[in-house]
């Protein structure tokens, strides 16, 4: 790369891109390099971030997944069932939003294309630092007034939300799915 970049690198240098790149396997490192000397147009010498972006993703691009995670849950799901969000990014996000999990599905239409901007911001903040304890799941309406009624026999099962909708019931307990369990709503 460096020859490809016409930069000499001093061995200060090197161990600093050593230490923010030693994260990455030999492939991902590859597979970064090829793509870096494949795509930009300046000639200066990569940041190790661009390594690092392309092995890991863009934070706004990722946050804008998983807001279409949760805009999906929103419609599929609504504020009156519990949910778990395989994300903990996303978790730890909507556990600090003003009413939680209810409080981010009532948010009217002409108000949500601003919430989508401080989810997006929340998520990417959050993404980048150790995240705040989240609940083990984030509570909907349901189980909410049935656990101060009095009923918690009659609480409903939360609803793991992974990827692009997957969903699954849970028992309270992390599961893996296999491949073939992955259910579309």
């Amino acid at each position: 790369m460096c020859e490809v970049f016409r930069h000499e690198m001093s061995k200060a240098v090197l161990t600093i891109y050593y230490r923010a790149l030693e994260g990455l396997t030999g492939d991902q490192f590859k597979s970064a390099c090829a793509h870096i000397v494949s795509t930009r147009k300046y000639t200066n010498f990569p940041m190790p971030a661009e390594f690092l972006e392309h092995v890991h993703g863009n934070p706004e691009d990722k946050a804008l997944m998983e807001l279409h995670v949760v805009e999906k849950a929103m419609r599929d799901h609504g504020a009156y069932s519990s949910v778990i969000f395989s994300d903990p990014v996303t978790m730890a996000v909507i556990s600090r939003w003003e009413g939680g999990w209810p409080g981010i599905c009532g948010i009217q239409d002409h108000e949500w294309r601003f919430a989508r901007k401080d989810f997006v911001r929340l998520w990417g903040a959050y993404s980048t630092r150790v995240l705040p304890k989240a609940p083990a799941h984030l509570i909907g309406i349901t189980e909410g007034n049935n656990a101060v009624s009095g009923y918690p026999d009659e609480i409903p099962k939360p609803i793991l939300i992974a990827g692009e909708g997957v969903v699954a019931l849970v028992s309270g307990e992390p599961i893996s799915l296999p491949e073939a369990d992955h259910g579309q709503d």
